[in-house]
């Protein structure tokens, strides 16, 4: 018989190009403060701004879940509005 490993993952998952991951290796060596008030958290949303060449703030989260709280509350707290995509796909969560 044929063993196949089996995984359980989001539908929202990809893997990482060998820059993001040297790059969160770096990260990984000394000490930082947590929550938004490290040096990595400035460069990334530094970098996100020069990116798309405009100010605003930058809400970092581990999956897409993790972000929608943040976000949401900082749609409600500037009266604005979310517009999806007819593409997008949830899980209901």
């Amino acid at each position: 018989m044929i063993s196949h490993a089996q995984q359980s993952a989001s539908v929202n998952y990809s893997g990482i190009c060998p820059e993001a991951w040297a790059a969160m290796a770096a990260a990984k060596a000394g000490h930082a403060p947590a929550y938004s008030e490290d040096a990595w958290t400035a460069r990334a949303a530094d970098a996100f701004r020069t990116l798309f060449e405009t100010p605003f703030e930058v809400f970092l989260a581990f999956n897409g879940t993790a972000a929608n709280a943040p976000a949401d509350e900082n749609v409600q707290a500037t009266r604005r509005s979310f517009t999806f995509p007819a593409s997008i796909r949830s899980s209901g969560a």
